[in-house]
């Protein structure tokens, strides 16, 4: 089924197996354990030790530049994104140490990222900037910085290596 199940979980459950549908959930705290489902799904974290661990189809992740570092996330096949859901400075490749097949590091507002080994393993191939200034540093792979949400007043530094392509 493609129905939405929208849900809204407490500290208090501890594995949360996502149905085989759209799934929109909210973490509000705790220790959490998320595996998802077959279809899109859209989780939220409210930050501490989460395990997110989804399926096929493109699925979304949400955090703020804090909430990473504990987080664990296998994104499963298909192209999951990671959003950064508020504009930060101090985005470092050591916050992606316990992620895995990630493809798109989505950011908010002005934002700047240093990315190296640990983003590459996550398996970020796409960086989509936030509608502000943007500074990137990219430490030797290849991605595709996706510019888009930026405006002729933005800018938009990048250093580092790597094969960069701006689209």
């Amino acid at each position: 089924s493609d129905a939405l199940n929208s849900y809204t979980v407490d500290a208090d459950i501890d594995i949360i197996n996502l149905a085989n549908a759209v799934n929109d959930i909210t973490l509000v705290t705790g220790s959490q354990r998320v595996n998802g489902g077959s279809n899109a799904d859209t989780i939220t974290s409210a930050g501490g030790a989460i395990i997110l661990s989804t399926g096929a189809d493109t699925d979304t992740f949400n955090f703020t530049q804090a909430q990473l570092a504990a987080a664990t996330v296998d994104g499963g096949s298909e192209s999951d994104t990671v959003v950064i859901t508020a504009a930060s400075t101090a985005i470092v490749d050591a916050d992606f140490t316990n992620f895995t097949t990630v493809e798109v590091l989505q950011l908010t507002g002005a934002s700047t990222a240093v990315l190296g080994t640990k983003a590459q393993q996550a398996g970020f191939s796409t960086i989509k900037t936030g509608d502000g200034d943007t500074d990137l540093t990219i430490g030797g792979f290849p991605v595709t910085i996706d510019a888009s949400a930026m405006t002729a007043e933005d800018t938009l530094t990048i250093s580092g290596s790597g094969a960069i392509t701006i689209s």
